[in-house]
């Protein structure tokens, strides 16, 4: 809702269209105020932004106002193209003699902005939308220098009643929730609230920390991290976790212990050896954390959290690090501790009743009690071993106090022990990093907590040891570190070519990867027959890319901004503004309601402002329309309604309006926005009610209108960068497609030259289905020619050959070029494999029909723990993404080495009457000349073995030698070379070694997979996906060839839905 200075330029109209799309008997949620920075010296008003080397301010365009005030003249002219910026001048213009008599102006300054945009606010809004509330969250917004985060002085929050007129006073206020102590008077800004006597004096000594463990436990409850002191939960979580954090709280004191050392996600690769249990993994938990600040995880951990991945494990990970980087784990077992206080339990999503965690370490104590002999059981090995582990430490368990405790406990020393004697520092010159502890799985809506037992720091060439190397265990401390055995006590405390490749079946490929409606829709023949050219956001982004890559365009020398309709559906997940603010960055939004850059000169200027140094600046605009399922325009089913609404209501409230005669509108100050729509609107009418298409041609006339606004604003003359403008339509697609852009300008206008629609390089044919017809895309269809149109008055929607999905999938830029050395490996070897991207979308297209929803299925995955299968964008990350949390079932090479233990206790987290998921298959690797078996990884300078412990195996088979001793510390790999050895005759037989010696390991992973699994959770479906996995050289997706899709229950008979990811 807000423009620049966080003033809610939306007016009335934006509120209305806004309020329109709440869910029937549903709530508005509204944060409004200004924003200022505060620079490391202190300084009001100064940031140094990310990519500069010297501070800007922040809030450019509050700060420029009041230097524009300070220069003597309050007596500004309206400028149409600055509307905002006048609005401000003249809001600081009358707050101006209570600023200067201020003893902070700048902070009078802000205050006074947030009391302005306060008044607008209440101004605009209202609570007619329904029988829902309105709430109204206000305050300053302070940017503060890295690392620490931003922060917010809350100054009001309140909650209106329906049908109530919303005001300073009326409602329920909440605003004490935001306060350490008890409420103050209301004129916040006039008291401080929190700095009482007591932490005053405390400072002015020099005391700036705790005074004791229950100052931070009393914030983490506050903050509803932890749960409050004194209850049972927060009583069993001191007693036998002594020094535990939330997660939070870790990784951020880790990062105040490791940047100083220079550890950064570029140059260290994180592993993890925790258990698989889906609960460890959701996100805002500590592994989650990890994962998201240091990059892709390489998962160690068996049943448990044992790294039974072995030392061939280690030694595989450790040689994916960057030249001279580093190596760093979380390892530790976990433990659950319920509402009431009990160690053990926890009530998972979906459940009605409390299950164990963690489920396999308390069965092996179960086990060890009930007396029972233990034999060795190849398709149950963790365990085994688990047990084995329990069992020698027993007689200390059943003394202690505290039974689970000490058993969880027993368990961390012996990880600990097992972590020792597999790691070491032989992979170059970096350190490497051994975080241990207990992972505490709390019951929401806290964070999971951790115990820290070990931080330690190991230099090259140094024997790890649990004292060789620097200690950093003091900096997850609340209090002054205790001895070195903690947990001996605890229990007690990226064109011409281009072009010819082009094909027109691209629309046929997008409606089998369910981006895009089928052809001969109505809702089809809507898009086709409007906005010819039009492509899947996913497409629109992949092409971009495509053209920007090559001339040096990379996030971190981009700056995005985009000026689209605040109608929160342009901003969902998977929509292009969503994907292009995910890989470019932050966004900076300029636009207003219907997208207009109301932002202005001044606003571009702040934007363009933030520029890093050489850096370039990227803009995407235009209007957005809706079709609705019966191909209707301006038609749009939101969630939660049970009834279409208008998209884009604002444009067409003020083409409703023009229609309904007069086209002589009074200006209003307090929907100002509104009433530029009007006029614009006003302009075009004669062509638009001229048009066979009145609504396309309104949202195209609204693109012009947009456009020229832009080219009004821009410049560059923000330094050496080039400015990229990129306009178009977006259109709303009714679910399950993708939302649409119809590309009509994609242009780089090089420094110090004056941006126009024809200065500069045009890279329109990139986003274009065959070569570039002539500008006037809208009067054209470029993609549906004579054979496509054929094609489909015939009815055939499906594709004539395997290779037009291929050739889509290359313009994607996910698939290697045909013909290439990579794409001759692939399909040699790998026939049927398709990019992850489109294994998901089809799988989708399979299993929701039958029901299949994240809510009521969970999902698990047996994959090589090699850290290049979880990278963002790959099918294992997209499964996750979409399914949720994911149970990790796979060791080395993709077996379930989880076995029977390790599947039961996933398939008990199965929700009442819920289905499980697995994914599972080794994985290779293709190098761009196409050999098989090589990977090129980010930070390397060589190319490096995928899958390394398939081959090593392959390798020491070939050696002579067949028979193989046994070794604990490396289970996984000697259960490989067994398999290996096996189908030997078989692999050196073959044609293509390497091809059949990874196929004969799918083979093997599948047999072991049926031995471990079963239907007993309940009454829901178990889906089986099981296929090889293809590393592909960047900036290609992996692929996925699929051997296997089926779903079987106990009631029914095995469905087989392969023919789904078939092409």
């Amino acid at each position: 809702m807000g423009g620049i200075g966080g003033v809610p330029f939306v007016g009335k109209t934006g509120f209305m269209a806004f309020s329109n799309h709440v869910p029937d008997n549903g709530n508005v949620l509204i944060l409004f105020g200004p924003h200022i920075a505060i620079s490391e010296s202190g300084e009001l008003g100064k940031y140094l932004r990310q990519g500069q080397s010297k501070e800007s301010t922040a809030c450019g365009a509050v700060l420029a106002a009041y230097n524009s005030c300070c220069s003597g003249s309050l007596d500004f002219a309206f400028d149409e193209s600055d509307m905002q910026q006048c609005w401000l001048r003249s809001s600081v213009a009358k707050a101006m003699p209570k600023i200067q008599a201020a003893e902070e102006p700048i902070s009078a300054l802000v205050h006074a902005a947030y009391e302005s945009i306060k008044e607008e606010m209440m101004t605009i809004v209202n609570t007619d939308f329904g029988s829902g509330k309105l709430v109204l969250i206000g305050g300053v917004q302070i940017n503060m220098p890295a690392p620490f985060e931003d922060h917010f002085q809350p100054l009001m929050f309140q909650v209106c009643n329906p049908q109530e007129k919303p005001t300073a006073t009326n409602g329920t206020d909440l605003l004490q929730h935001f306060m350490h102590q008890p409420p103050a008077p209301r004129g916040w800004s006039e008291q401080c609230l929190d700095c009482d006597s007591r932490p005053l004096t405390r400072m002015e000594n020099g005391n700036t920390s705790p005074t004791s463990t229950s100052e931070h436990l009393d914030t983490f409850a506050w903050l509803n991290w932890s749960p409050k002191p004194t209850t049972p939960c927060c009583n069993t979580l001191l007693r036998c976790f002594p020094g535990a954090l939330p997660g939070t709280a870790v990784l951020r004191r880790m990062l105040v212990a490791l940047e100083p050392l220079g550890f950064t996600p570029e140059n260290t690769i994180y592993g993890q050896s925790i258990c698989p249990d889906e609960i460890n993994n959701e996100k805002g938990n500590l592994s989650s954390l990890m994962a998201e600040h240091w990059g892709e995880c390489f998962p160690m951990g068996g049943i448990g959290g044992v790294p039974f991945v072995g030392k061939t494990g280690f030694m595989a990970f450790s040689h994916h690090v960057p030249d001279n980087g580093n190596v760093l784990i979380l390892f530790g077992p976990h433990i659950a501790i319920s509402e009431s206080g009990e160690l053990g339990k926890y009530l998972r999503q979906g459940q009605s009743k409390e299950s164990t965690a963690c489920g396999a370490v308390l069965a092996a104590l179960n086990s060890c009690c009930a007396g029972n002999l233990f034999p060795f059981d190849e398709s149950d090995m963790q365990q085994c071993w688990l047990r084995n582990s329990v069992t020698k430490a027993m007689p200390k368990i059943q003394a202690a106090e505290e039974p689970i405790s000490a058993l969880i406990h027993a368990t961390y020393e012996s990880i600990k022990e097992e972590m020792m004697t597999i790691v070491n520092t032989d992979f170059g010159s970096g350190k490497l990093v051994l975080i241990g502890g207990v992972q505490i799985n709390m019951p929401a809506p806290f964070e999971d907590h951790f115990q820290p037992l070990m931080f330690q720091v190991c230099n090259p060439q140094e024997k790890p040891t649990a004292t060789n190397g620097t200690d950093l265990l003091q900096y997850l401390i609340c209090q002054p570190p205790v001895p070195r055995r903690w947990s001996e006590h605890c229990s007690d405390c990226d064109s011409r070519q281009m072009s010819s490749e082009l094909k027109p079946e691209r629309l046929d490929t997008f409606a089998w990867l369910n981006w895009s409606p089928k052809p001969s829709t109505p809702c089809c023949n809507t898009l086709l027959r409007c906005f010819p050219g039009a492509l899947p956001g996913t497409a629109t982004l992949r092409r971009m890319l495509v053209a920007l890559e090559p001339l040096g365009f990379t996030p971190e020398n981009t700056i995005y901004g985009q000026s689209i309709c605040p109608d929160e559906i342009n901003n969902e997940k998977g929509n292009l503004s969503s994907l292009m603010a995910e890989h470019w960055g932050e966004c900076f939004p300029m636009g207003g309601i219907g997208g207009v850059p109301f932002v202005g000169k001044t606003g571009f200027m702040a934007f363009s402002n933030h520029v890093p140094d050489n850096g370039n600046v990227l803009i995407l605009f235009g209007p957005h329309i809706a079709i609705s399922e019966s191909g209707e325009l301006g038609k749009y089913l939101r969630q939660g309604q049970s009834k279409e609404s208008t998209a884009c209501g604002a444009v067409l409230a003020a083409y409703n309006s023009c229609c309904s005669g007069s086209l002589d509108f009074a200006f209003d100050e307090s929907d100002m926005q509104q009433c530029w729509l009007r006029s614009s609107v006003a302009k075009a009418m004669p062509k638009i009610q001229a048009a066979e298409e009145p609504i396309s041609a309104l949202v195209h006339a609204a693109y012009e209108s947009i456009k020229e606004e832009m080219m009004t604003i821009v410049n560059t003359d923000f330094g050496s960068g080039k400015l990229v403008l990129i306009g178009g339509v977006q259109i709303n697609m009714p679910a399950p497609f993708e939302d649409h852009f119809q590309p009509l300008m994609f242009q780089v206008c090089n420094p110090q030259e004056k941006p126009t629609a024809t200065n500069g390089t045009d890279l329109l044919q990139h986003f274009m289905h065959q070569p570039p017809a002539p500008r006037g895309w809208s009067e054209q269809c470029l993609d549906c020619d004579s054979r496509l149109l054929t094609r489909m008055e015939n009815g055939n929607t499906s594709p004539t050959s395997t290779s037009e999905h291929l050739d889509t999938f290359a313009w994607l830029n996910w698939s290697p070029k045909p013909t290439t050395p990579c794409c001759n490996t692939l399909l040699r070897c790998f026939p049927g494999v398709l990019p992850g991207t489109a294994v998901l979308r089809r799988m989708l297209v399979a299993l929701e029909p039958l029901g299949f929803t994240p809510e009521n299925t969970i999902y698990g995955q047996s994959i090589c723990p090699d850290e290049i299968n979880n990278e963002k964008g790959n099918l294992s990350s997209l499964m996750a993404e979409h399914w949720g949390e994911c149970f990790p079932m796979g060791g080395i090479g993709g077996v379930p080495f989880v076995g029977k233990t390790g599947f039961m206790a996933f398939s008990n987290h199965v929700p009442d009457n819920g289905n499980v998921l697995i994914l599972f298959g080794p994985h290779i690797a293709i190098s761009e000349s196409g050999e098989l078996g090589k990977y090129l990884r980010q930070g390397q300078s060589k190319e490096s073995t995928a899958c390394g412990a398939v081959l090593a195996a392959y390798n020491s088979c070939c050696s002579g030698s067949l028979d193989f001793a046994f070794d604990e510390s490396d289970m996984q790999q000697c259960w490989l070379r067994n398999s290996v050895t096996k189908a030997l005759p078989k692999i050196q037989a073959a044609e293509e070694p390497i091809s059949a010696l990874i196929h004969a390991t799918y083979e093997s992973i599948k047999e072991q997979m049926f031995t471990i699994v079963n239907t007993d959770f309940g009454s829901g479906k178990l889906v089986l996906i099981g296929g090889v996995q293809i590393n592909m050289p960047a900036p290609f997706e992996d692929h996925f060839q699929p051997l296997m899709f089926q779903v079987a229950s106990e009631d029914h008979a095995t469905v087989d839905l392969l023919s789904q990811l078939k092409v």
